[in-house]
C-alpha cells in the first residue's frame, strides 16, 4: 500500500471518529513484495497492519492490486472492491462508497443481527470471500469459505478490529 494512501485513510478515520462514527474501522494487508514498507506503514496508521506473505498470497488470491480497497458492511459482506484511481482517499467515488455502505445498509441486515455483529471486517472475512473474483467495482451478497492455512498477525501490535466470528 502506498504510504500516502495510508496516511489518507488514518485521516479519514480520525475525521469519522471525530464527528462520532467510531465504527468504522480500517485495516491495511501489505503486499507480499512490500516487506521492506511494512515498518513506514505502521508508523503512520494507528489501525492493524498486516503483513501478506507467499504462504497466504491474500492480494493474488483476490486478484487486488496495490492500493485496491475493499469496502465490508456492518455484517462483514463484502459490498464495493474498488480499484485505482476510485480506491484513492483523495478521490469521491471511495468516500461515496464508504458512505453509502455506512448509512444504506446494503446487506440489508436485520436489527437482531446487526446488535450481535460488530460493524467493523476480520481478517477471517476477507479471507473467507477470497475465493471470489472481483471485478472492477461490486456488489457481493455472500462468500465462498476459503482457509488460507496460516493466521496474519498484526506486524504493529494493534487488535484486530474484531476476533474471527463463529459459524
Amino acid at each position: 500500500m502506498c504510504q500516502q494512501q495510508a496516511e489518507g485513510l488514518e485521516k479519514l478515520m480520525t475525521s469519522y471518529q471525530n464527528i462520532g462514527k467510531r465504527d468504522i474501522s480500517f485495516f491495511i494487508v501489505n503486499h507480499a513484495r512490500g516487506e521492506a514498507s511494512v515498518n513506514e506503514l505502521t508508523r503512520r496508521v494507528s489501525f492493524p497492519v498486516y503483513q501478506d506473505d507467499n504462504t497466504s498470497m491474500i492480494q493474488q488470491t483476490l486478484n487486488a492490486s496495490i492500493d485496491d480497497l475493499f469496502l465490508y458492511d456492518r455484517c462483514g459482506t463484502l459490498v464495493y472492491h474498488l480499484r485505482k484511481p476510485e480506491s484513492l482517499v483523495s478521490h469521491g467515488t471511495m468516500q461515496s462508497n464508504l458512505l453509502t455502505t455506512y448509512l444504506n445498509n446494503p446487506c440489508k441486515c436485520t436489527d437482531k443481527f446487526k446488535s450481535k455483529v460488530s460493524t467493523k471486517p476480520t481478517l477471517y472475512q476477507l479471507q473467507r470471500q477470497a475465493g471470489s473474483s472481483p471485478s472492477s467495482i461490486i456488489r457481493r451478497r455472500r462468500h465462498v469459505l476459503n482457509h488460507f492455512g496460516t493466521p496474519l498477525v498484526s506486524t504493529n501490535n494493534v487488535p484486530s478490529p474484531n476476533d474471527r466470528p463463529s459459524d
